[in-house]
């Protein structure tokens, strides 16, 4: 979303969002509900393979144990 809009008073905008919710529950609908069917074959598609998994799986080092 980067560089798609700015705020000079991010303060303001958070107010707005915060005090006007029902204005904004509507923003997930157009166009996204129009590519949902395609996004969802494309991920049903997909294979799932174990590299995969650990590729969405990554342990952080400190969890990681030994032996």
């Amino acid at each position: 979303m980067s560089g798609f809009w700015s705020a000079d008073d991010l303060t303001a905008v958070i107010r707005i969002f915060a005090l006007h919710p029902e204005f904004f529950s509507g923003m997930d609908k157009g166009f996204a509900r129009i590519i949902s069917p395609l996004h969802k074959y494309i991920h049903a598609i997909k294979k799932k393979t174990r590299e995969g998994s650990r590729r969405n799986i990554i342990v952080p080092p400190l969890l990681e144990t030994t032996g």
